[in-house]
């Protein structure tokens, strides 16, 4: 699943940076493989809820299909 959103950049980290202030010594790399795409330069995190209003985009990646917006 893949779920692009809209937020000011100011909220947004880089999932590196942010994984190796908040995660214990070497779990940051644990998640990078295939399973989650495997491009964690281009992951951010953002700490609080995303409403749907700054959702951008929902595909569901195993099937290439997107579910929001709604066509």
């Amino acid at each position: 699943m893949r779920i692009t959103v809209e937020v000011p950049a100011p909220q947004a980290q880089r999932w590196r940076a942010w994984a190796g202030m908040r995660l214990p010594a070497g779990s940051a790399e644990a998640p990078t493989g295939s399973r989650f795409d495997g491009r964690p330069d281009e992951w951010f995190v953002v700490e609080r809820a995303i409403p749907s209003a700054e959702w951008v985009s929902v595909i569901d990646l195993g099937v290439m299909t997107h579910l929001w917006p709604r066509p």
